[in-house]
């Protein structure tokens, strides 16, 4: 199977950004809400980690449950 070079190339650009790691980090240690997520990281306002975790779902790193709406690696 070859890899597709557009598609790493996103993710990359996902993995580019402090904050979208920080948001990685911060769910490493499991599921959260996307409240938990901005009571973690502060300094990020909401719409902008909104667009963050769209960022991170687009290119396959995160997933939302259907059921809960936590964020999940």
């Amino acid at each position: 199977m070859r890899a597709n070079p557009s598609a790493a190339a996103q993710v990359m650009s996902a993995l580019g950004n402090e904050h979208r790691l920080r948001v990685l980090d911060a769910l490493s240690s499991g599921g959260l809400y996307a409240s938990d997520l901005q009571e973690v990281l502060k300094d990020i306002s909401p719409s902008t980690l909104s667009s963050h975790l769209d960022t991170l779902e687009d290119v396959g790193l995160i997933m939302q449950e259907r059921r809960r709406g936590r964020y999940l690696i």
